[in-house]
C-alpha cells in the first residue's frame, strides 16, 4: 500500500530488521535443532538457510506488490513453513543417514509401548518412559559403545542407562556415534541398501520418470484416498516417504498440500509428525479408523492396476494379500532415487 518504491522499501526494511530476521533466526534454529547436529555444522548451516529464505520471501513480497503474486495473508506462518521446508531439504541433502536414523527412532518413540515421546514447556523434543512424560528437565545422554544391536535394544539400553529424560537431539547424536555415522554424512546404516554408485545416469533419469510416473497416478485418486494413503505412506523401517518428495523435485510442499486439500501451514504443521496413525488420519477426515484403512486400500489397489499397466504386465494377477506389484515397483523407485526402500 506504500504510496511510492522508496516508502516501500522503507516499509521492507522495517519489517525484516524488526520481525522477519529474529522470527527467521529462532524457527530455523528450532528446526534444525531437531537434527542433532555438532554446534559448527548448525551454526554455519543455519547463517545459510536464514540467507536463503529471506531472500525468498523478499523476492515474494515484491511480487506480492506487482500484483504477480498472492497476497501473503499470514507472513509468520509463511515463514515457518518455508523455514521448515528448507531446513527438511538441506538436511535431507547434506545428511541423508543422519534423518535416515532420526526417522527410525521418532518412529520407536512413538509406536514401541516401552518408549514415550513428548515436547518440554521450553518446546524440547524429550524421549524416555512412559512415567516421565510430565517431566520438563533432561538429563545428561550417556555414552554407548560401537554395536550391532537392534535399533529398540540401542534405544532402550540408552533410557535406562539414563534413568531419566532425554533430549530426541542427543538420543539421535549418542545412537549415530554408536552406528558410526557421521554428522555430515557418513556411512549408510545398511549399504546394501544403498543404489549403487555405478549406476548410470540414463537408468537414473528412467527411474526418476517411472517416478514422476507414479506420482502422477497418485494425483488421479480421490482426494480422501490421497489423504489415507500419502499421510500415512512409510518405508519398512517406519520413517515417512511422503517428506522425500519435495527433495528430489517430484512434487513440492505446495503441490502435496493441494492434493492433500489443506494449506501448506496446516502441512508444516504435520510435517514431523508423518506418517500419521491411522487414528488421526479418520480425525482429518470425519471417519472410522477402519474406513480410512479401507481407503488406503482402494488407493493400492487402483495404483497397482496402473503401475503393471505401466510396468507392461497387465495379465499378471493382483494378489489379495498387498499388491506385491506395487511393493516391488515402488521398492525399485525408492531405492534409487531415495536410498531407501518399499512402501507399507
Amino acid at each position: 500500500m506504500a504510496a511510492d518504491e522508496t516508502d516501500a522499501n522503507r516499509a521492507l526494511g522495517q519489517l525484516f530488521s524488526g520481525w522477519l530476521m529474529v522470527w527467521c533466526k529462532e524457527t530455523v534454529g528450532r528446526n534444525l535443532g531437531c537434527y542433532g547436529l555438532r554446534d559448527a555444522d548448525r551454526t554455519d548451516l543455519a547463517a545459510e538457510i536464514v540467507a536463503e529464505i529471506l531472500l525468498a520471501i523478499m523476492m515474494r513480497l515484491r511480487m506480492s506488490r506487482l500484483g504477480t503474486a498472492e497476497p501473503v495473508n499470514n507472513i509468520r506462518a509463511y515463514l515457518a513453513a518455508t523455514a521448515q521446508n528448507a531446513c527438511f531439504g538441506r538436511i535431507r541433502t547434506r545428511c541423508p543417514h543422519h534423518v535416515q536414523l532420526q526417522n527410525r527412532i521418532r518412529y520407536l518413540l512413538r509406536n514401541d509401548p516401552r518408549f514415550a515421546a513428548w515436547t518440554n514447556s521450553a518446546g524440547e523434543p524429550l524421549a524416555g518412559r512412559g512415567a516421565w512424560t510430565s517431566q520438563e528437565q533432561h538429563v545428561p545422554c550417556p555414552d554407548l559403545q560401537r554395536t550391532n544391536d537392534p535399533m529398540d535394544l540401542m534405544l532402550d539400553g540408552l533410557i535406562t542407562l539414563a534413568d531419566g529424560p532425554l533430549r530426541v537431539t542427543d538420543v539421535v547424536r549418542t545412537i549415530a556415534a554408536a552406528l558410526g555415522i557421521s554428522d555430515s554424512a557418513g556411512p549408510a546404516i545398511d549399504p546394501d541398501s544403498l543404489p549403487s554408485r555405478e549406476r548410470s545416469s540414463d537408468q537414473r533419469l528412467v527411474e526418476r520418470e517411472r517416478l514422476t510416473g507414479l506420482w502422477r497416478e497418485v494425483r488421479e485418486l480421490p482426494q480422501s484416498q490421497r489423504v489415507a494413503l500419502l499421510l500415512n505412506l512409510r518405508d519398512p523401517e517406519g520413517g515417512g516417504v511422503i517428506e522425500l518428495l519435495p527433495v528430489t523435485g517430484v512434487a513440492s510442499p505446495a503441490e502435496i498440500a493441494q492434493l492433500l486439500g489443506m494449506t501448506e501451514t496446516a502441512l508444516a504443521e504435520l510435517w514431523h509428525d508423518l506418517p500419521l496413525e491411522d487414528s488421526r488420519i479418520a480425525d482429518l477426515l470425519r471417519l472410522s479408523r477402519q474406513q480410512v484403512i479401507n481407503l488406503r486400500k482402494s488407493a493400492r489397489d487402483r495404483l497397482g492396476r496402473r503401475i503393471q499397466k505401466m510396468e507392461g504386465n497387465t495379465r499378471a494377477p493382483l494378489t489379495p494379500t498387498g499388491n506385491r506389484g506395487l511393493r516391488a515397483s515402488v521398492d525399485r523407485l525408492t531405492e534409487t532415487v531415495f536410498g531407501r526402500k518399499g512402501m507399507k
